[in-house]
């Protein structure tokens, strides 16, 4: 994967001046690292560290016989790519703040504000600057003479049929395909830091890892009770298996200092708190090997998520489609409100409807396209990479998540419990681990936290040149008194958004540094 590059229209001049922009953006210094001969195509600084795998499923190809530069990205490459097409030709780079700091900051898409507001991440191939993209998951963007000459899809496991197969199939060909990937990951770079919140799947890349190397590397465990029951069976669980845990927690002080560095290192706008628990536990992991090990996507390709289950029950029973409601919806907050912020994922499902699909994989499909893309996958990839580390992600690999998405629905679902067959090949594997017990997903408790410093936040939000520009500081006040008086979790999540946003705004396109807290850059 190369970090950057800018391909020149035929009929321009060489965009020198660009090129020494785009590697003074990245933070590098002096003339480019690489140069091709034909003097319009000029590639800046060799990717990050990373498996090797991992790497070539997101890519820039240049064919010099054609002239013809490919960007690309396999339907499960964690890695993202963008590009903005600027008069002089087309700039790429895996990172967007470098592209939208091009000839000034790129303009905000209010559309795709009023989305991410709305959905905490932005859908399709648009981003939230005006004129940069991003190389959609199984995508090839062709460019010749700097300008785009043609698109294209691969035809993913997200476009196949069930594949039937029986419980004792499924259960031998996922222990194979895990194994697999985990070994391509070892071999690559070392079995790294596993970093997980002690859910199954987490737990299964733990026994995967120490079954082809017993001496593999700590376990950083996310905790938000590290005196609960719950949060003791979790590091049990794991000291099982034999693990060095570290476990980490998040208090209310440490959230808001850590906060405007993690905020900074997403410069692909996401909203998800979570954020700041990979932050803390990345911290600790760049003492070790220089790269973790994540369960990100189990969730997604295994139907982990309780909106799965929700989504297959009847509207009488509880039933809604998936994201039918947004964060700010009914708080009257935005100066525009309409329903248009859902016009994304609307295409999508009505895409997915022509396909042979279930019902289940639909709402997968779904979230994999985007949710997955630019929510999970870019917090992970930019929060890790900000602190040196390389992600590897075993559960994306092809033939594990192909596995994963085309099993029959009755092997990702079984009554109240996700991710059925990770929990059965646990119980043939490690029955001590109890993959079927009791388990509550470990949250940061986030309407809490914004509740107990919301006498700070509120003129906080009402001074914001971002929020001043599309919502109603009246309405804002609105909404942060009755987070304060009622401690809603609902509120509080409008309230996250909106301080995530303001924040991001203020160090992305202020240009304001990610020094102090969050009260210090937005006072």
């Amino acid at each position: 994967m190369l970090t950057a590059g800018f391909f020149a229209a035929d009929d321009r001049p060489s965009p020198r001046g660009l090129v020494e922009g785009l590697a003074q953006a990245l933070g590098g210094e002096g003339p480019p690292a690489v140069r091709l001969d034909t003097g319009r195509l000029l590639i800046l600084e060799a990717a990050a560290a990373g498996t090797a795998a991992e790497e070539a499923r997101t890519s820039a190809r240049f064919d010099a016989a054609d002239a013809e530069l490919t960007l690309s990205r396999a339907t499960f490459g964690p890695r993202p790519l963008y590009y903005r097409e600027l008069a002089e030709g087309l700039a790429f780079s895996s990172r967007l703040a470098p592209l939208a700091r091009l000839q000034g900051t790129a303009p905000l898409r209010p559309a795709a504000v009023q989305e991410l507001l709305e959905l905490q991440f932005t859908t399709g191939r648009e981003t939230v600057f005006a004129d940069i993209f991003r190389v959609r998951p199984g995508e090839s963007v062709r460019v010749r003479g700097g300008r785009i000459v043609g698109r294209g899809r691969e035809a993913g496991a997200l476009e196949e049929a069930v594949a039937p197969r029986s419980e004792s199939e499924a259960i031998e060909a996922f222990d194979a395909a895990l194994v697999e990937a985990l070994r391509l990951r070892i071999e690559a770079g070392g079995p790294g830091d596993l970093v997980t919140t002690g859910e199954v799947e987490g737990l299964a890349l733990a026994v995967g890892l120490r079954r082809l190397s017993p001496g593999a590397g700590r376990v950083r465990l996310y905790s938000d009770a590290p005196r609960g029951a719950e949060a003791r069976g979790r590091l049990g669980r794991l000291g099982l298996l034999g693990a060095h845990v570290e476990a980490v927690t998040v208090t209310g002080e440490l959230f808001w200092t850590v906060l405007p560095s993690v905020v900074a290192a997403i410069d692909d706008p996401a909203a998800d708190y979570f954020s700041v628990v990979l932050h803390l536990l990345a911290t600790g992991a760049a003492r070790g090997p220089g790269h973790i090990v994540s369960p990100v996507g189990a969730n997604e390709l295994f139907a982990g998520y309780s909106r799965y289950r929700r989504n297959q029950r009847p509207s009488v029973l509880g039933g809604r489609a998936l994201r039918a409601r947004g964060h700010l919806e009914g708080f009257r907050v935005l100066k525009e409100e309409d329903d248009h912020w859902r016009d994304g994922i609307a295409a999508a499902e009505i895409r997915l409807r022509s396909r042979p699909l279930t019902a289940l994989q639909r709402a997968q499909a779904l979230d994999c396209g985007d949710w997955l893309v630019a929510d999970v996958l870019n917090v992970h990839e930019r929060v890790f990479g900000a602190a040196g580390l390389a992600v590897s992600a075993p559960y994306l690999d092809e033939r594990l998540a192909r596995l994963a998405f085309t099993l029959p629905d009755r092997l990702k679902v079984r009554g109240r419990h996700g991710k059925y067959l990770i929990r059965r090949w646990l119980e043939r594997v490690a029955p001590d681990l109890e993959p079927f017990g009791p388990r509550a997903r470990p949250r940061i408790p986030i309407a809490r936290l914004l509740a107990h410093e919301v006498g700070r936040i509120a003129p906080a939000l009402a001074r914001s040149q971002a929020l001043l520009a599309y919502c109603d500081a009246g309405a804002v006040a609105s909404l942060c008194d009755r987070l304060a008086r009622t401690g809603n979790r609902r509120a509080g999540i409008a309230v996250w958004v909106l301080v995530f946003f303001a924040l991001w705004h203020a160090i992305h396109v202020e240009g304001k540094a990610p020094e102090g807290s969050v009260f210090d850059i937005l006072a």
